[in-house]
């Protein structure tokens, strides 16, 4: 896989906590950060360009409601200070879904509808839909986790949300289907490292899977054989790109298979992934990461 950066604007670069990627419609992609009143977006033919000619890309913002996620999300937890920003963002042909984070005090996550109307993004903070968060081998809740992929499946026209710390549940299931009355467990084989963004595409979910090699929430051996191929995590990044197909007669996903490592990289934290025409798009945000990239992978 080759790697070829899109420069942003400089206000982008620096201090957005870059949580999601997403393809609204035919032609726009949606950049979401975790924490501000507003969402990202900019054109194919816009990326393009700034592709062919390395000018900076054009991107505009659309305003969000996010505080009053915020409140309504507090408002579920006893008025308690947990809501921990927004993690990903999939559009699902009508409307968007947020998924939304918590902090450690809080035992679900959550997420939400939104629409854009009037040249706004307008969650439904009237109807915020409750995940609970999955259990680590120990029982216990993990440190600063979360559900940080949605996928939008076709059939049934349900949302997938995936939980990023997989290989350490103690159970099989990986993140739920949200149905209309309920959450139904889906299950697959655990990947090593984070699952921290994914899309569905071709009956298939395809995802970012992640290590940074200094994070305490991971507690990895010094070597892990994945995919044929061995891997030392504690001695550089590992970022790569899965796909599992979905059945959904038994509502699961199938075994993980590898589409590609991405070329090594220092002090990036990938976030988010989309389709961009035979390749990917990638969003890292700055979180004490240095810098944020938005990158091409072909």
């Amino acid at each position: 896989m080759s790697m070829q950066d899109i420069i942003l604007p400089a206000a982008l670069q620096h201090g957005q906590e870059f949580s999601g990627l997403c393809t609204w419609g035919e032609d726009r992609i949606i950049l979401l950060p975790q924490n501000a009143p507003y969402v990202y977006y900019s054109t194919t033919g816009k990326i393009r360009k700034a592709l062919s000619t390395r000018d900076t890309l054009e991107v505009d913002k659309i305003l969000l409601n996010i505080y009053e996620i915020e409140i309504a999300v507090n408002a579920l937890h006893g008025n308690r200070s947990v809501f921990d920003g927004l993690e990903a963002i999939v559009f699902t042909g009508d409307h968007f879904i947020l998924s939304i984070e918590t902090g450690d005090r809080a035992d679900s996550c959550h997420w939400v509808n939104a629409e854009f109307t009037d040249g706004r993004l307008l969650a439904d903070c009237t109807n915020i839909k409750s995940l609970p968060k999955l259990k680590g081998q120990d029982r216990q809740l993990i440190h600063n986790s979360g559900f940080e992929s949605v996928v939008w499946l076709p059939a049934p026209k349900h949302p997938l949300f995936l939980f990023e710390f997989n290989s350490l549940l103690s159970s099989k299931a990986i993140g739920y289907r949200a149905g209309t009355k309920y959450n139904y467990p889906v299950t697959v084989g655990k990947l090593a490292f984070r699952i921290t963004d994914a899309f569905f595409e071709n009956g298939s979910v395809i995802a970012l899977n992640y290590n940074y090699r200094n994070e305490n929430a991971i507690i990895q051996p010094n070597e892990i054989s994945e995919f044929g191929l061995k891997i030392h995590p504690h001695e550089s990044d590992i970022a790569r790109i899965v796909s599992a197909r979905y059945n959904p007669k038994k509502g699961t996903l199938l075994s993980w298979k590898l589409i590609g490592h991405l070329p090594l990289t220092e002090n990036l934290n990938w976030e988010g992934i989309c389709r961009y025409e035979d390749g990917f798009l990638l969003v890292s945000d700055d979180n004490k990461r240095l810098i944020t990239k938005l990158v091409f992978i072909n």
